[in-house]
């Protein structure tokens, strides 16, 4: 049941006994229709609010499990570090291809070591054979060096004769 308030008034409401004390309580009363409206248009507004505010906590949930996640992982790989001793750094590496063997190995630069040992794939597995380039005034140069005089079979470029 709700509170009784006593309220002190010398002349009561009409229809109350002279003497008897007057209080209010909180008892169901119907709504006029202009109340009902007025109810119901805060009530939208309400609905409205309490959804922006369920979007903006969940997108700030979903912003703080990935800030979480992501903590998360960068303490992994610390851990790691410090258990192992080492760190993943980028070192300058070079490639020595081994064709009789059909492999690649990738070395480090800082200390000679194989760091990887992989199969040749079938791109790699094709020497490159020494092609003559061209010079300037268009002329080709053998693979020593030296000027070709020209080749059987094969066409000067034009404008060299």
């Amino acid at each position: 049941m709700a509170k009784a308030k006593k309220l002190k008034s010398k002349a009561g409401p009409p229809g109350v006994l002279e003497g008897a004390k007057v209080f209010k309580r909180d008892l169901p009363v119907a709504l006029t229709d202009e109340e009902s409206q007025a109810k119901g248009k805060k009530a939208a507004k309400l609905q409205d609010q309490c959804e922006e505010i369920e979007a903006r906590l969940k997108s700030q949930g979903t912003e703080l499990r990935a800030e979480l996640k992501g903590k998360r992982g960068e303490l992994r790989a610390l851990l790691r570090e410090v258990s192992t001793g080492e760190e993943e750094r980028p070192v300058p590496c070079y490639e020595r291809k081994d064709f009789n063997a059909g492999k690649v190995d990738v070395i480090r630069t800082d200390t000679g070591a194989v760091a990887e040992t992989r199969i040749m794939d079938a791109s790699e597995r094709q020497e490159e054979l020494p092609v003559p380039r061209p010079r300037k005034g268009g002329r080709k140069a053998d693979s020593e060096g030296e000027e070709d005089e020209g080749e059987p079979g094969v066409d000067a470029p034009e404008g060299d004769e």
